[in-house]
């Protein structure tokens, strides 16, 4: 199978997995309605072939991600779709983060493209910068040619790869902020939680997780 018919077929897979997951009726959308949003990305798909991208997937990285945005669903009602592999827990928010949940926003320095959807390139847990605080960390990824994950992006993320979510190997999503607060995932009794960690304070079992690049439709 050539590169860019396999990198169709995960586009294929990863957009199956956002209706499974239930996306299409949070979103208030017919099945047809929800992937006619995010059809357009097959393109973007090709250009990202065509410019070389690697299709591989280990279960700390994933060659691309579809990301649903906030545009089309909040932060708080797309976190009970997570699931960790082999678990049938709905995701959870940390209860001291109910209400913080929908305030974050890109970190100074992180550009988003407009609308539902867009693709994020080479998406990295980051399990190197654990013990490192993601202000550190985020500066040693723009030093790399980097970009730190913004909530969305570590939402769609874990719902499009669920392998991601492992125990002791949480991360943060330090592409967004909600003051010195960073939205962060991790596992807690088999269930995803949707939590949060200082932009200053390192933590033993949080990476930082990042992409080499967004691309719009």
């Amino acid at each position: 199978m050539d590169t860019l018919t396999r990198a169709q077929a995960a586009f294929t897979r990863q957009v199956d997995a956002y209706v499974e997951a239930g996306y299409d009726d949070l979103a208030d959308l017919t099945e047809s309605e929800f992937r006619d949003r995010i059809e357009p990305l097959r393109t973007a798909v090709d250009r990202a072939v065509a410019e070389g991208l690697v299709v591989d997937t280990t279960p700390d990285r994933l060659a691309f991600a579809v990301v649903v945005t906030a545009a089309l669903l909040p932060p708080s009602v797309r976190a009970a779709a997570l699931r960790v592999q082999g678990s049938v827990k709905p995701g959870i928010v940390d209860p001291g983060h109910l209400a913080d949940v929908d305030r974050y926003a890109p970190a100074p320095g992180v550009e988003i493209p407009a609308g539902d959807a867009y693709l994020v390139i080479d998406a990295s847990r980051g399990d190197t910068f654990r013990e490192i605080a993601a202000e550190d960390a985020v500066r040693a990824l723009v030093a790399a040619d980097r970009t730190p994950l913004t909530l969305d992006e570590g939402l769609s993320f874990a719902t499009v790869h669920p392998g991601v979510l492992e125990v002791d190997a949480g991360f943060l999503l330090a592409g967004s902020r909600s003051g010195k607060r960073v939205p962060a995932l991790w596992v807690t009794a088999g269930a995803a939680t949707l939590g949060w960690g200082g932009e200053s304070t390192p933590e033993t079992w949080l990476g930082v997780a990042s992409a080499a690049r967004r691309i719009a439709a």
